[in-house]
């Protein structure tokens, strides 16, 4: 069964990072997630003087992924991404079809 976890952190100031490598040495997130895993969600990017910016993110652990900016009419709803995550792997697969391969950036 699939836990939300939300983690709230402070404005990212110039030159620093928080990001997949941070969130994966946090120690409940390391005993959920091994290598191989597929984590599927958005990030919210916020600044004081900018708007939101929503991400897909995509991640296999340990092995890369992607990430890509989305349009507000796409953004998700938890209770719909945890059926899809329940759903066999192609269903998974078709859904993130609708995110165009150039809009991808990849994450090593």
């Amino acid at each position: 069964m699939l836990k939300n976890e939300f983690f709230r952190i402070d404005y990212i100031r110039v030159g620093e990072r928080w990001g997949p490598n941070s969130m994966m040495s946090i120690p409940s997130v390391q005993r959920r997630v091994q290598d191989g895993n597929r984590l599927l969600g958005w990030a919210v990017v916020t600044c004081p003087t900018c708007p939101n910016h929503f991400y897909w993110v995509y991640i296999q652990h340990g092995v890369g992924g992607w990430f890509a900016e989305m349009n507000l009419d796409e953004f998700p709803n938890m209770a719909g991404l945890q059926r899809l995550l329940q759903a066999p792997e192609s269903a998974v697969a078709a859904y993130l079809n609708h995110v165009p391969e150039e809009k991808r950036v990849a994450i090593k």
